[in-house]
């Protein structure tokens, strides 16, 4: 899996390219969250417009980043789910706890209204 990191205005947004099952993928995210909230940027965007499929692993990774935002006063949302991934969450009650916008950019601007 591939992350392409952005910084739109005082958001970070991480684009994700790939699939999120396990294993180096989920330390890599991880990493790169910790790594924005150490350098003071806690309103974070994850795009999954090209992660096509998502393992248990790969939510619990995402709920494990999602605590750590919080944790450290800000906030994360997810953009751009496919199909599969929606439903995924959809279907585990996750899509309660995460704010999901069409895109990077809704999600970027969600932060200031």
């Amino acid at each position: 899996m591939e992350i392409k990191e952005e910084l739109s205005g005082d958001v970070s947004v991480f684009y994700l390219d790939g699939s999120l099952k396990g294993g180096s993928e989920v330390t890599k995210l991880h990493g790169v969250i910790k790594k924005s909230l150490d350098n003071k940027s806690d309103k974070i965007v994850v795009d999954l417009k090209d992660v096509h499929w998502m393992g248990s692993v790969g939510i619990g990774i995402l709920i494990c980043c999602l605590t750590a935002v919080k944790n450290a006063g800000g906030d994360m949302k997810l953009s751009g789910l496919s199909v599969k991934v929606h439903d995924l969450l959809r279907m585990t009650k996750l899509e309660k706890i995460f704010e999901i916008h069409p895109d990077a950019e809704a999600a970027v601007l969600s932060f200031n209204s």
